[in-house]
């Protein structure tokens, strides 16, 4: 037994109750009080419900929870999960409090955090103690093992950004000398540094797995997932080690079912994959040995391809083989002469597998040789679409940035490459990434941006195809503050949810009048036509609004206060935008009508007007006139 009195752990402990029976709460407060251990204090929380509790956790962070299985609003094992997962905890400072024969549900909080749990029949005041004071203790160990380990990572990373410079230095001078840039050396000097390069090559290798797989642990890998041939891939792997299997007189084969379909995955990660793997086959397998790569379709997930590399080395025995995964671990390793490595190559490899969703495993008997096998996704254009998505979103969060998605969805699949060619045309970024998805006939936009250039980068989507196409666009912005699964699944909603319907058109009103704005903006607004509406009261800050944002009509005074109607078309004309821009001109006097018609205008409408006939001139200059919208617009009432 651990004593409380004795230990480590601090004389004030907050303790959180989450239980929805008031008398079962009674009971653990007084068991809690009746401590037998010598000047402990009790800062008590409670809580009745999930939500509540979540608040109170969140907020006091309690030494220990004990949690009971049954809440009003959610199961002690719901909470459990979304707590641990929302924190990315695995281990909590949880007891878990079930009743007679609920060892299943003891069990399964275990497997999600939980540190121990007690029957509420047979709680006693030293029980209850021990629990809390076994779990808080097992909870003290664990963070100081993540400290150690982080401490160890950092260590390594910036020791190997450091080793990084002078090595390449060191390989560039040694590669002079040995191509004798510097002069002639003989023989023997060429082996000494071909083999100097050698070394300087496996440390380069060396210190560039360490730093990846800091990165995999940081969450800072960058994936780029697509349609894969996995056939080609495997079998680009097998060339490329042939030779030196030769050299070992080694087989090197390939089996793949003919029925082999695409997997979603990063090419360049997967190949990493194999050659890890290849590479250890290669090494602990002797003279003479059979090494064979095998991949199909999963039996025990369709969804997932199942790649297998064999080979006819010594084997691992049962007892190491959970820690081949592990970090700089080296199995049956002995001194002198034989095969060696960093031990970092299997940990890299679970860490890619796992970011593509799959899962590693380990066959092997003593004697017998060993096969290590990995899965990967089965190709699926939606799944591709989510993982597209995904993918940005690590990269852009990594630089601190947000992520703008948006959705266009169009009418048939007839205008997805054109669409395609004129957003690669606006968006020229390279973090600017699009990507079709045929079956959907859907275009996913995503643009790494600071929160406020994000209205910009929507705006230029929307004029980059509101000219040609009708169109609709869904747009989100995704960011450090959302969770990544959440907004997957929002997009993943609305492919489904939107239907192709045409773009909204903007409209400007330019009038020093506010009666007029009001009439003409309500007119719009009213009307059936699918507008976006903003007004300017001064010609001069219209213009730089228009610089700005480009609106398929202006609605223009011709009479305004300091600069009129004729100075805002002047200074349109010579700008790019006036290039397929539709000015209606408002005015009482018809002359100064006409003068603006005769520098470009399109149209003009006599003050005092009717709405209706402002809306019936607009939408003609919109190209709204189809016989259907006419009628519709004829029978408005305003």
């Amino acid at each position: 037994m651990v004593d409380i009195e004795n230990s480590e752990i601090k004389r004030q402990l907050k303790i959180l109750i989450i239980d929805d029976n008031p008398g079962d709460r009674l009971l653990y407060k007084r068991l809690l009080q009746a401590s037998p251990s010598k000047g402990q204090d009790w800062i008590i929380l409670e809580a009745d419900n999930g939500e509540a509790a979540r608040e109170l956790w969140q907020v006091q962070q309690p030494d220990c929870v004990l949690l009971d299985y049954s809440l009003p609003d959610m199961t002690g094992l719901e909470l459990l999960s979304t707590f641990g997962k929302n924190h990315k905890e695995t281990s909590l400072p949880v007891v878990m409090l079930t009743g007679a024969g609920d060892e299943n549900v003891a069990v399964a909080a275990m497997k999600l955090g939980a540190q121990d749990y007690l029957r509420k029949g047979n709680l006693s005041s030293e029980s209850l103690c021990l629990a809390i004071n076994n779990t808080i203790q097992r909870i003290a160990s664990i963070h100081k093992a993540k400290e150690l380990e982080s401490m160890k990572s950092e260590f390594l990373s910036t020791a190997s950004h450091e080793l990084r410079t002078p090595l390449t230095i060191i390989k560039e001078f040694v590669s002079l000398v040995r191509d004798e840039v510097t002069g002639t050396i003989n023989r023997e000097q060429n082996e000494c540094l071909t083999s100097a390069l050698k070394n300087c090559e496996r440390l380069s290798n060396l210190i560039n797995d360490i730093l990846d797989l800091q990165k995999m642990e940081c969450g800072n890998l960058n994936l780029s997932r697509r349609k894969v041939v996995l056939a080609s891939l495997i079998e680009s792997c097998q060339s490329d080690f042939q030779a030196l299997c030769l050299e070992k007189k080694q087989q090197l084969n390939v089996m793949l079912t003919a029925d082999l379909p695409a997997a979603l995955c990063d090419p360049n990660k997967i190949t990493q994959v194999l050659v890890n793997l290849i590479s250890n086959a290669h090494k602990f397998t002797p003279e003479g040995g059979r090494i064979t790569i095998t991949a199909s379709r999963s039996q025990d997930d369709e969804n997932f391809i199942l790649v297998e590399v064999s080979d006819t080395g010594k084997g691992i025995g049962k007892e190491d083989q959970n820690r081949v995964w592990g970090k700089f671990t080296q199995v049956g390793r002995t001194d002198g002469p034989g095969a060696r490595g960093t031990g970092l190559g299997l940990a890299i490899v679970r860490n890619l597998v796992e970011l593509h969703g799959g899962i590693v495993g380990l066959a092997s008997e003593e004697g017998q040789g060993a096969t290590f096998s990995f899965t990967i996704p089965v190709y699926d254009e939606l799944k591709e679409m989510t993982s597209f998505i995904a993918d940005r979103l690590t990269a852009t969060l990594s630089e601190g940035k947000q992520l703008s998605v948006t959705l266009v969805k169009c009418d048939s699949a007839s205008q997805l490459s054109e669409i395609d060619q004129c957003l690669r045309n606006a968006l020229r970024r390279k973090d600017d990434k699009i990507m079709i998805v045929e079956s959907e006939n859907t275009i996913v936009v995503t643009a790494a941006v600071k929160k406020d250039d994000v209205s910009v980068v929507w705006r230029r989507i929307e004029q980059a195809i509101n000219v040609q196409f009708g169109v609709l666009i869904a747009n989100c912005l995704v960011g450090l503050d959302k969770p990544v699964n959440t907004q997957l699944i929002f997009m993943k909603e609305h492919l489904h949810s939107i239907s192709p319907s045409p773009l909204a058109k903007r409209v400007l009103i330019i009038d020093d009048e506010e009666e007029i704005l009001e009439l003409a903006s309500t007119a719009f607004e009213s009307s059936p036509l699918n507008l976006h509406v903003t007004v300017e009261s001064n010609g001069y800050n219209a213009c730089l609004h228009l610089l700005e944002t480009t609106p398929d009509l202006v609605v223009l005074d011709a009479a305004m206060p300091g600069f009129d109607g004729i100075q805002v078309i002047e200074r349109l004309r010579n700008s790019s935008i006036w290039r397929g821009l539709k000015v209606l001109v408002i005015s009482g006097d018809k002359n100064a009508g006409a003068q603006m018609v005769e520098l470009g205008a399109d149209d003009f409408l006599a003050k005092p007007f009717n709405p209706q006939d402002l809306i019936v001139k607009s939408a003609k200059l919109l190209g709204i006139e189809n016989e259907e919208a006419c009628d519709t617009l004829q029978s408005v009432v305003f």
